[in-house]
């Protein structure tokens, strides 16, 4: 049985969004971003937000153990990617993407994201099936630097016609943060 939302998320979350308020603003005081957390565990919980299984992987157990507890309290909430074979078939989507030398990538490109374990297409290929929009602090690639080693979630989403926005635009266009 797949394990999904109840709703359908409007948003979901890149690992670098969670790892990096961590990191960056809240850490070592982590106390001081209990309603950050706290509010974005109501959204997971209300449907509104999803954390995908591959981005859970990619952060739990890399020094973050608050975030891991956070990530413990929304586990039942978790999309789990391989379940649910129209998300399987957006993946191989997001693959064949970036494969298509007109589309502006090395064959490094791929083999990076060939890997199941990246969460980077998983992300990419739920959102497709969700018509959801991406949340992270990664930025488009520059046209001038093509063909690109490394994919990048934002040119990937913007290829296949999915919206992504950073975690502070999220922030500000939810009113109740």
């Amino acid at each position: 049985m797949t394990q999904l939302p109840l709703m359908n998320p409007t948003f979901l979350i890149d690992a670098n969004c969670l790892i990096e308020p961590y990191n960056r603003y809240y850490s070592p005081r982590f106390a001081l971003s209990a309603p950050f957390w706290q509010h974005l565990h109501n959204l997971v919980n209300s449907g509104q937000v999803a954390i995908i299984d591959k981005v859970r992987d990619e952060v739990y157990g890399h020094n973050c153990p608050e975030v891991d507890t956070w990530l413990d309290a929304v586990n039942s909430s978790l999309v789990v990617c391989e379940e649910e074979n129209r998300i399987i078939q957006a993946y191989r989507t997001v693959l064949n993407q970036v494969a298509n030398p007109e589309n502006g990538y090395q064959p490094t490109a791929v083999r990076e994201w060939a890997d199941r374990s990246i969460a980077d297409p998983w992300l990419i290929a739920t959102a497709k099936f969700y018509g959801a929009t991406i949340v992270t602090f990664e930025q488009s690639q520059a046209e001038l630097d093509r063909p690109w080693k490394h994919p990048k979630i934002p040119t990937v989403a913007s290829q296949l016609a999915i919206s992504t926005e950073s975690l502070f635009t999220f922030m500000q266009n939810d009113r109740s943060f």
